[in-house]
Parts: C-alpha cells; sequence; structure tokens
C-alpha cells in the first residue's frame, strides 16, 4: 500500500488534470500523509468537486493541506469525506475555519467517526451560524455530548445556517438531547429536512420528549425524514411516537423505528414508519 500511494502521489503531482472532478482515496494508512496528493490537485485539478477520503487516517497534520486547497482561488469543491480521519477536535477547529473562507463553496462534509467532541462542535457551530455553504452534514459517532448538541440545535435555528440534512447517529445522547434537537426543529428558521438519530440513548422518555415539544409549538416541525434506528424506545415509546405522527405540527412523511423492539404489527395510520429489524 505505501508504494502504491507514492506512485499515485508521484502520479497526480506530475499531470495536470483540468478535467477530474472526483477523487477517492479509500482506507489507505501509510507512513505518509494521505493529502500528499492534494498539494498537485490545488495546482492541476481545478475542476474537482469531489474529494473523498474515508478510512485514510488523514490526521490534524494532514487538515491543513486540505485547508488549502478549499481555499484556492480556483476551488470548485463542493464534497468531502474525512470519515475516520484521525482529526481531533484541532483538526476540526481547522475545518470549520476554512469553511468561512471566501472562496469556499462546500456543500458536503463528512466527519463521522472523528473526535470532534464538544470543542470541535462549537467551532462547527460559529461556521454555520455565520453562514457557510454547508447544506449535509455528517456528525456520526464523533464523540458529541448533549451540551454539543444544545449548540448545534441552537445553529439550526440560526437564519444563516443552510443545513438540510444532518447526522448525529451514534453518539451516545440522552433523552435531554432530543429534547434540544426537537426545539429547534419547529423554530420557523430552522431548514432541515433530514435528520439521522441512530444509536443513541433513547427510551420512552425521549419518544415523549420529542412529542410534546412538537405538539406544543407554535409552528410545525420542518423534518420531512427521520431516523430513529436501533434506540431503546419500545412499545411505549411507539405509544408516543405515534401520538406525534398524528399531530398536525407533525409533516414527516418518513420515520424509521428499526431495532428498537417495537412490534411489525404497531398501528402508526397512514404515516410511512419502518420498523423492520
Amino acid at each position: 500500500a505505501p508504494t502504491a500511494f507514492v506512485r499515485l502521489t508521484a502520479a497526480i503531482a506530475a499531470r495536470k488534470l483540468p478535467h477530474l472532478r472526483t477523487l477517492e482515496i479509500a482506507t489507505m494508512y501509510t507512513d505518509t500523509a494521505v493529502p500528499l496528493p492534494v498539494v498537485g490537485m490545488e495546482l492541476h485539478a481545478p475542476e474537482l468537486q469531489a474529494l473523498l477520503l474515508p478510512g485514510s487516517y488523514i490526521g490534524d497534520t494532514g487538515i491543513h493541506i486540505v485547508a488549502q486547497l478549499k481555499k484556492s482561488a480556483n476551488n470548485s469543491l463542493l464534497q468531502l469525506n474525512l470519515n475516520d480521519g484521525n482529526l481531533t477536535c484541532g483538526g476540526i477547529e481547522v475545518v470549520a475555519e476554512t469553511l468561512l473562507h471566501p472562496s469556499c463553496q462546500l456543500q458536503t462534509l463528512d466527519l463521522s467517526i472523528n473526535g470532534c467532541q464538544e470543542q470541535g462542535a462549537s467551532c462547527l457551530v460559529k461556521s454555520l451560524k455565520a453562514g457557510c455553504s454547508l447544506t449535509k452534514l455528517n456528525l456520526r459517532d464523533t464523540m458529541l455530548n448533549d451540551t454539543a448538541l444544545e449548540m448545534i440545535g441552537d445553529a439550526l435555528t440560526s437564519s444563516c445556517c443552510q443545513l438540510i440534512e444532518l447526522d448525529l447517529s451514534d453518539n451516545g445522547f440522552g433523552d435531554e438531547g432530543v429534547r434540544n434537537i426537537a426545539r429547534a426543529l419547529t423554530n420557523p428558521a430552522c431548514q432541515l429536512n433530514v435528520l439521522l438519530f441512530d444509536g443513541n440513548y433513547l427510551h420512552k422518555v425521549g419518544a415523549k420528549s420529542l412529542h410534546d415539544e412538537v405538539t406544543s409549538a407554535e409552528t410545525p416541525m420542518c423534518l420531512s425524514r427521520l431516523y430513529l434506528r436501533d434506540n431503546e424506545f419500545g412499545r411505549a415509546g411507539a405509544q408516543w411516537i405515534m401520538m406525534l405522527l398524528n399531530s398536525p405540527n407533525c409533516k414527516l412523511n418518513y420515520i424509521s423505528l428499526a431495532g428498537n423492539d417495537i412490534p411489525t404489527t404497531h398501528p402508526f395510520g397512514q404515516k410511512e414508519v419502518d420498523v423492520s429489524l
């Protein structure tokens, strides 16, 4: 793998690639930083729109080179995947700062399986509230806590935030976390259409909180698709979800509750509900 990586680096650096639109370097663990080819792309691939580096262990050092790519004058990058990139909150901070650069047009950002934590979330929130171009953000399994979730919920209520899709799965949020997000979802400024909240620790209390926040709000919930797979709602939580779906404030047309120990025969009215395993 290291030899192949070095060859790839040299090939990209040596050739002009004016029409390259997508580059994926996946799961390539090496002793050299994955972003080395990016130095060549900054100069020779002005039309690059998607840079996909899932599992490449880019690290906080390497992220600085990617940041320079997004700041370049001929930048056309719209999608960046840094899944499992060995980033700490320091690396996330660099990404967040880059999002505010005038030439940055990034719309889709995948930071899943990195060490974002509360500090990194705070930096991302500042960028979202300042009107960065992001519309899709993946923060699955990024060590976020309920405080981070409260900050993210606050960002969603900003009129400058453009997010329409957000993944907060596998972060271990509790029932209080879903209450903070639910408040944001009924704010008129929130534009979110799709929310993934799978694999957290939500029980029937969380289901009730979601119901109470949405049904008591003055404006309808903005979401059209909600994913709550692999939580711990059970039958009691399913009752609260069913009442939520029957509320005029609920505009969902799809919700997934798979992996919550809910019988597949449970009545949910006319809404499309997935409770399969």
